[in-house]
């Protein structure tokens, strides 16, 4: 822009057409002063002329604006570009205003390709990957999973059991698609540990129970009544405690309300109760489950039952063919 053109340029009468013709010390000028380079806020709060200051100045700053969105040659523009290229303190001193623009070196170009994640090291680690799920599943799973068990041949058998959902047991949900299940551990009434296939050649009626839980200890008499009807050689109610803290209360409770013929099975870390959840078989306590001698599931029930009544035995009579 010439000396003319500046003339020209309509700015506020409070500004100098010397001010105006200087683009590069008033942005200068402007970042040095107008921030503040005071020790503290406090000590910049006590210095009553600063807002006046403030006032003087944005005065200047529109003088760099208009010449700024003013028309004319690239290079008569306000170098504002070498702003950036300056400390961002501005308590202290940068280039001089009258001092040529440095060259700034050109970014990387965009298309140059980035270095990748080494590809035979993304191999290994998913190797790693691989080996550790495996590892797992051979160890700390193992014990626990679903045999493999074609329990296609229980399908006629849990049908039979479906007429006699009705009374008592209702709710009894019977298995269209009998499934194996999870091979479960606990701890049998001598304290050994054992697992649910210790239980195949036999129907087993699956309880999960706890002390703190009313409506278990509400049926805990009618099964401990439907094992003294029906339990032998082919048929066990296995009533699981998995109370987690005061591990002797559960037997003292059971003793104390004369619950003699069960049999005192417990797993004081629940997770029976979670490896039947994460197969939707168990959403609550009680759980109930009728499993065949395959350990195939026949049945489940999600709450309490009068397992000593007519309705029940008839239903645990059709799961043992009798």
């Amino acid at each position: 822009m010439s000396s003319s053109d500046r003339e020209n340029v309509k700015r506020p009468a409070s500004i100098s057409s010397w001010t105006a013709a200087r683009p590069p010390s008033i942005a200068f000028a402007s970042a040095a002063v107008t921030i503040s380079c005071f020790a503290s806020m406090a000590t910049w709060a006590r210095d009553p002329a600063m807002s006046w200051r403030q006032r003087v100045l944005s005065k200047s700053m529109e003088a760099l604006i208009s010449s700024m969105m003013a028309s004319g040659p690239l290079a008569n523009r306000p170098p504002h570009i070498l702003l950036l290229m300056t400390s961002l303190d501005p308590c202290r001193p940068g280039p001089s205003p009258d001092a040529p623009m440095p060259d700034r070196p050109m970014p990387e170009s965009r298309t140059t390709p980035r270095p990748r994640f080494p590809q035979r090291l993304s191999h290994r680690m998913a190797a790693i990957a691989l080996a550790v799920a495996v590892l797992y599943g051979t160890s700390g799973g193992a014990g626990n999973a679903a045999e493999e068990v074609d329990c296609a041949t229980a399908a006629p058998l849990a049908a039979s059991l479906r007429p006699t959902a009705r009374g008592e047991v209702a709710a009894v949900q019977v298995a269209r698609t009998p499934k194996a299940l999870p091979n479960l551990s606990f701890a049998g009434p001598d304290g050994k540990a054992m697992t649910l296939a210790d239980f195949r050649g036999r129907t087993v009626l699956l309880n999960l129970w706890a002390t703190w839980c009313v409506p278990c200890r509400k049926e805990m008499p009618a099964l401990d009544t439907l094992q003294k009807t029906l339990g032998g050689a082919d048929f066990e109610v296995v009533a699981i405690n998995i109370d987690t803290r005061n591990l002797d209360k559960p037997r003292a409770w059971l003793v104390e309300n004369g619950i003699g013929t069960l049999a005192y099975y417990a797993d004081p870390s629940a997770r029976v109760f979670q490896e039947l959840k994460s197969v939707g078989k168990a959403f609550g306590m009680p759980t109930t489950l009728i499993i065949d001698p395959r350990g195939c599931e026949l049945a489940t029930l999600a709450g309490p039952a009068e397992w000593a009544s007519e309705d029940a035995l008839a239903m645990v009579r059709a799961a043992l063919g009798r």
